[in-house]
């Protein structure tokens, strides 16, 4: 035997009531398609909407080699490398080419020793994190100097640099990083010292504040 079961007829109300309860929740999708919509809109057209500001904390050491680069065709850059470690993208590399140039005017090095100050004439650098790259630039500012002793190869500098993007998430980048520098030369051949070049070993703090 074959027994059949009949669904019992659905009233009137309660056919209502579903239909509204199907209708509401198809309502609540709706609105939230539209949500997502209206927030990729918002973050596409104003990306720093919900950019983050870092206030800068890391260390980093390196080296630096006389490269063959100018910015104005009167003194040679610096090719400087370092790794370090910073709260706004973790570990990282860096390339910076840097000039710098003296001035007539006598300072104290970081060892205590006679020397002569220095300024940065203007420096670009590259720091490439796991999620992307920063793009930073430095000019000529009164902040933007060291000095480098006359005897012993020690020296000093404080550098801020704009950031000016990036790439991944650092496209937007803003803000301004300083790096306070202490190190010391470890060759200059030639006569005077440095003609044909110099090499430094170095390592730095930073400060400052990124928004990305």
């Amino acid at each position: 035997m074959i027994i059949g079961f009949v669904a019992a007829p659905v009233e009137a109300e309660e056919a209502k009531v579903i239909k509204s309860n199907a209708s509401g929740k198809n309502i609540c999708s709706k609105l939230e398609i539209v949500a997502g919509i209206i927030a990729i809109l918002i973050i596409s057209s104003n990306p720093s909407a919900f950019a983050e500001t870092v206030t800068v904390k890391g260390s980093a050491q390196g080296t630096a080699l006389t490269a063959n680069f100018s910015f104005d065709g009167v003194t040679p850059a610096s090719s400087i490398i370092s790794t370090g470690k910073d709260n706004i993208g973790g570990t990282f590399n860096a390339q910076d080419v840097s000039e710098y140039a003296f001035i007539a005017t006598s300072c104290t090095a970081p060892d205590g020793t006679a020397g002569t100050a220095f300024v940065l004439v203007q420096g670009k650098e590259v720091r490439t994190y796991k999620k992307g790259q920063l793009y930073t630039s430095g000019t000529a500012a009164a902040d933007n100097s060291g000095c480098q002793s006359s005897t012993t190869g020690s020296f000093g500098l404080t550098e801020t640099h704009s950031v000016i993007g990036g790439t991944g998430e650092f496209a937007n980048a803003s803000g301004s990083i300083t790096q306070t520098v202490t190190g010391t030369g470890l060759a200059a051949p030639g006569i005077p010292p440095g003609k044909l070049g110099s090499f430094f070993g170095f390592r730095y703090t930073m400060s400052g504040s990124v928004t990305f």
